[in-house]
C-alpha cells in the first residue's frame, strides 16, 4: 500500500486498481506512477549488522505458513534468480516467428544469424 501511495496518490498517477492493464487495456493509457528512493544502509547501522539483519527477516519470511497450494514462501528476486538459472542451463525458448524477426534484424544490420537450437539445452 505505501508503494501505491507513493507511486501512484502522490504522484498524480493512477492507484488502488485504476492502472491500464498494459496487455489488456488498449482503450485508455495506463497513467503507471513512479517512485524512486536511494539510500545507504550504513548511515544507519554499521553494513555487518544490516547484512546480519537482512539474513534474519528473510530466514523469517522463509519460515512463515505457506499458503495453500505452496510448498514455500519466497523473498522478491528469488523467483526471478531461479528463473535466470533455468535459462542459463537451457537457453531462451523464443517461438518461430520471434527468431524469424530476430533474424531479419540480423540480416539488415549485416551480422551473422543467430545460432538456434530445435532442442532446448540440458
Amino acid at each position: 500500500m505505501l508503494m501505491d501511495i507513493f507511486g501512484g496518490v502522490i504522484s498524480g498517477a493512477n492507484f488502488g486498481g485504476d492502472v491500464g492493464d498494459q496487455y489488456k487495456a488498449y482503450d485508455r493509457p495506463q497513467d503507471v506512477g513512479h517512485f524512486f528512493l536511494a539510500m545507504r544502509p550504513d548511515l544507519f547501522v554499521p553494513e555487518e549488522e544490516y547484512r546480519k539483519r537482512m539474513d534474519t527477516l528473510i530466514e523469517r519470511v522463509h519460515a512463515a505458513p505457506t499458503a495453500q497450494g505452496f510448498d514455500e514462501v519466497l523473498v522478491p528476486g528469488e523467483p526471478e534468480l531461479r528463473h535466470e538459472a533455468e535459462r542459463r542451463r537451457t537457453g531462451i525458448p523464443y517461438s518461430a516467428s520471434e527468431v524469424a524477426a530476430l533474424q531479419e534484424e540480423a540480416a539488415k544490420a549485416g551480422v551473422a544469424a543467430l545460432v538456434v537450437a530445435a532442442q532446448p539445452r540440458g
